[in-house]
């Protein structure tokens, strides 16, 4: 990965992990799964 890009995903995997540590379970899974859906559409 190039380093923009390695920064890029570090800040998004804290970000995400700050959302989860305060989240509800079902809006973990509703996160969760928009995030799947996002990956697919880009794959």
């Amino acid at each position: 990965m190039q380093a923009a890009s390695r920064e890029s995903y570090k800040f998004a995997a804290e970000r995400l992990d700050e959302y989860v540590r305060g989240a509800e379970p079902s809006a973990v899974t509703t996160a969760a799964d928009e995030i799947l859906s996002v990956a697919a559409l880009l794959r």
